[in-house]
């Protein structure tokens, strides 16, 4: 247990000095109609039903810890490294956090939005089998999902199939059409 402790004073530390670099990326989005929900999903997400946003922005990538850290001063992730998304934060952490940036956390709708990348699929795209992304088997997991505009869902998000069951660094996978990353995966 010492050891554990040590070593995550010493990985801290290191996160510290790599520190937050340069200004965050943030994509403009117009706004605008789309259809929010699944019928596949958990009862909450249903009925689909159209929701209408205002403009608004959002960060292109995830928060990395060297980001996080700088700015709270700590950092809660279980997964440790500067260029890693930070994980376990709690919601008043992650509102602090906005707050500190000059920025607010996105509403459920304006993430889904973000996430869908305006396409009529949730998530940007669906499996060549039918199921949607968020009803891979990952009891049953294989490394090349195919999606239906063609894609491989290994190149665009990290998933059960090839995470390694680890987060991994941001912007490591491509953008969804709108140009975010990380929105499907990772975290």
């Amino acid at each position: 247990a010492y050891v554990q402790e040590l070593q995550a004073k010493v990985e801290n530390i290191l996160i510290a000095e790599v520190g937050s670099s340069g200004p965050v990326e943030m994509i403009e989005l117009k706004g605008g109609c789309f259809k929010m929900g699944s019928e596949k999903s958990a009862v909450s997400e249903q009925p689909v039903h159209e929701v209408c946003l205002n403009p608004f922005k959002l960060d292109k990538f995830e928060v990395n810890q060297g980001r996080f850290q700088a700015f709270m001063g700590h950092n809660p992730s279980r997964f440790k490294g500067a260029t890693l998304p930070v994980e376990s934060v709690i919601w008043h952490e992650a509102e602090e956090y906005c707050r500190n940036s000059g920025k607010r956390l996105p509403t459920e709708a304006e993430w889904e939005y973000a996430a869908q990348g305006h396409q009529s699929e949730p998530f940007y795209s669906s499996t060549t089998d039918g199921t949607g992304l968020n009803e891979i088997d990952i009891e049953n997991c294989t490394t090349e999902v195919v999606l239906t505009d063609g894609n491989i869902l290994g190149d665009l998000a990290w998933y059960c199939g090839n995470s390694l069951a680890t987060t991994n660094p941001v912007k490591t996978k491509s953008a969804n059409p709108f140009g975010f990353y990380d929105l499907l995966g990772n975290l």
